[in-house]
């Protein structure tokens, strides 16, 4: 392969990790010294150390580090079209660059005089093939057998509980590596619903939340009263922080995920974000790629994201299915999905219905009730006369797990 086409491939594969920050942490299976070309070393530096600090990987903050005369080099390897497998690319990468690490061994050979040191000589060999042997290679071979899988051991799943009865009666906790919906009619609620959960569980986890709905003066106020809550356990990106780019929401995520062990994410909402990577012929191509990019990363970095999603108007008639309004692909892509209804006669009143369950196939309704008060969701309970019974949910205590034992709860 010639030294012009490699230094394609080169451009490619940087110009697809700036256009495609989902595939950002291939920065971490390249060195600087596997590239042909300096300048492509330099920049390759620039977006490692940008990766690094959790910065966006963009010309400005690369030409930022490395300078503005490297500017030609950037422009080249931005007017270079992203590819859709680098992986292969990566592998021509560091297939090329153990081939002139291996040339440049046998020069060396080539070059021994009679005053040079054989066994000097030959321990360099040895050090230099020791090298080629360790790079680490990027492999696209995927290929296994389900004999194989079965073979391996696997731990046990881990489920994190919110310490809200009325959600864990019928999840037993959620699982890592999902992506929930949270969908509801107008005014139902689905805002409230998300921070109770998201609140509840940081009382044991570390979060991430994104309040696109709210600045930082808004979200104060709204969230001065939570005292019971272990708040500092929640890191917080308020719409006044970024602009709602999908890929820069991603970069934050795998940021905390990597500096402070975060492993549930909440996104209020799908309304509040878009995906600039590319331009799309249509809203739907849009949505699916932004559910598709948050359903990559719940896999990859095993977290569980919760996004407040539109759903179709259709869908508060039909209790069948749930249409992510914009895609039906991104329904699909969905783990679980959580719906809000209105009940019909009293405006304090909620079903939450679940109809998309991968964890258990459980689909059920549960009646909750709206405290605007504390702005929280509460279980229904019942006596054997029928007299209705609230409990704050917040604050599990055993007089709530008394009257669980004594009433029956309403489905």
């Amino acid at each position: 392969m010639s030294n012009n086409q490699m230094q394609n491939i080169e451009r490619a594969v940087l110009s697809t990790i700036i256009f495609e920050p989902e595939h950002s942490d291939y920065l971490q299976s390249l060195n600087a010294e596997e590239f042909t070309l300096p300048a492509h070393q330099q920049v390759f530096t620039a977006m490692r150390s940008l990766y690094n600090d959790g910065k966006p990987i963009t010309e400005d903050f690369i030409l930022k580090i490395i300078g503005n005369s490297y500017e030609y080099t950037v422009l080249n390897i931005l007017s270079a079209l992203p590819v859709p497998n680098i992986e292969a690319y990566i592998v021509d990468i560091q297939t090329s660059y153990k081939k002139r690490l291996l040339q440049q061994g046998l020069a060396n050979l080539v070059n021994i005089d009679e005053d040079m040191d054989i066994q000097q000589t030959l321990t360099s060999m040895e050090l230099l093939l020791d090298k080629i042997e360790n790079i680490h290679t990027v492999t696209t071979n995927r290929d296994f057998t389900i004999g194989n899988l079965v073979k391996e051991k696997f731990p046990d799943t881990e489920k994190f509980l919110t310490g809200l009865k009325f959600v864990d009666d019928i999840f037993h906790g959620f699982e890592l590596g999902h992506l929930i919906t949270i969908t509801g009619e107008q005014e139902a609620g689905k805002t409230q619903l998300t921070n109770q959960i998201l609140l509840s569980m940081s009382n044991h986890h570390k979060s991430l939340y994104f309040s696109l709905e709210f600045n930082k003066r808004k979200l104060h106020k709204y969230m001065q009263n939570k005292t019971n809550y272990d708040l500092d356990n929640i890191y917080t990106v308020t719409q006044d922080m970024i602009d709602g780019d999908i890929d820069e929401i991603c970069r934050l995520i795998k940021y905390h995920y990597k500096n402070n062990s975060i492993k549930i994410v909440a996104i209020d909402s799908q309304m509040m974000i878009w995906d600039e990577s590319k331009k799309f012929s249509t809203s739907e191509e849009e949505t699916t790629s932004l559910f598709r990019k948050l359903h990559k990363l719940c896999n990859t970095l095993d977290i569980v994201i919760f996004i407040i999603a539109q759903s179709s108007k259709a869908d508060h008639k039909n209790v069948s299915s749930i249409e992510i309004f914009g895609s039906k692909k991104a329904s699909h892509m969905a783990d679980i999905q959580i719906h809000l209804f209105n009940d019909k006669n009293d405006s304090k009143y909620r079903n939450l219905w679940v109809g998309k369950n991968k964890q258990n196939g459980t689909r059920e309704t549960r009646r909750i009730v709206f405290n605007k008060t504390n702005l929280e969701f509460n279980e229904v309970m019942t006596d054997k006369e029928g007299f209705k019974i609230t409990s704050n949910d917040s604050k599990t205590t055993k007089a709530i797990n008394n009257a669980r034992a004594k009433f029956k709860f309403s489905d």
